[in-house]
């Protein structure tokens, strides 16, 4: 059987420039490209990067059949995110356009959700974990985890090029600054989530680092308890805040409020 390496939501809209207008306000998206029909004015297709998902979609194409949900008076499907604050983003979307479906509330499956309709028909469902949890596909909440290997690269580039070839490992997430050097990066092998970066603490080796939801206190227990630290507690550019502490025998555990996507 073929490997599928990637799937993406196709959506067929009425007025598509006005939807990738709609999707760049509410969900921040960034548009990749669009092609647009020389002779009708129509986007024949077009790309938007929406977090780590490309969404896809063009107009009606009606003489082709190709209709969006408001020709059909409605949708069967919507598109889940997941996101930070499922209030903030609903009114927000709500303020641009959008039709509340289902008002954010909490779920016994551990998330607080709610249905928004944007102008264009489609429905998308909101969602955020009420706390460190995943669901199971047994219908349970599962413990989400909390606790992932880092390794440290002389050449991180190459080092992700053979842990794919070698391992199998793919590429979850990878940021880069501005010359290409690499800041962090996640792979994935099966459930498991390795992380890659660079550190002043130590340049080259293996560490740990844990996802906290009350930082500060884990920090004062830290310190309270005589631990070295390495890296002082601070709020990051990139939306974490973080401390480094060393153990008894010197191996450095980072501890942050950063939680990987699954």
């Amino acid at each position: 059987m073929p490997h599928i390496r990637e799937a993406s939501p196709y959506l067929i809209v009425h007025g598509a420039a006005g939807a990738m207008d709609f999707y760049r306000t509410v969900f921040g998206a960034d548009e990749i490209f669009r092609m647009t029909d020389a002779d009708t004015g129509r986007i024949g297709h077009a790309e938007l990067r929406v977090g780590p998902m490309t969404i896809m979609l063009a107009d009606e194409y009606p003489e082709l059949g190709i209709l969006s949900p408001l020709a059909h008076g409605g949708t069967g499907t919507a598109l889940h995110l997941h996101v930070d604050d499922v209030d903030v983003l609903a009114a927000d979307a709500v303020q641009a356009g959008a039709t509340m479906v289902r008002a954010p509330a909490d779920c016994d499956h551990g998330e607080r959700q709610c249905r928004i309709r944007d102008p264009f028909g489609h429905e998308w469902l909101l969602g955020h974990d009420l706390g460190p949890t995943l669901r199971a596909s047994n219908g349970h909440v599962a413990a989400r985890p909390n606790l992932f290997p880092a390794l440290r690269f002389r050449d991180e580039h190459r080092a992700m090029d053979w842990l794919e070839r070698a391992f199998g490992f793919a590429r979850h997430a990878v940021y880069t600054d501005d010359a290409g050097k690499l800041l962090h990066a996640e792979l994935k092998l099966g459930p498991g989530i390795l992380m890659m970066g660079s550190g002043p603490e130590d340049t080259l080796g293996f560490s740990i680092y844990v996802y906290v939801q009350d930082l500060d206190a884990h920090y004062a227990r830290a310190a309270a308890a005589g631990a070295e630290i390495v890296r002082p507690l601070a709020d990051t550019s990139y939306g974490s805040r973080e401390f480094a502490a060393r153990d008894l025998d010197g191996h450095v555990w980072y501890f942050g409020t950063y939680q990987p996507v699954e």
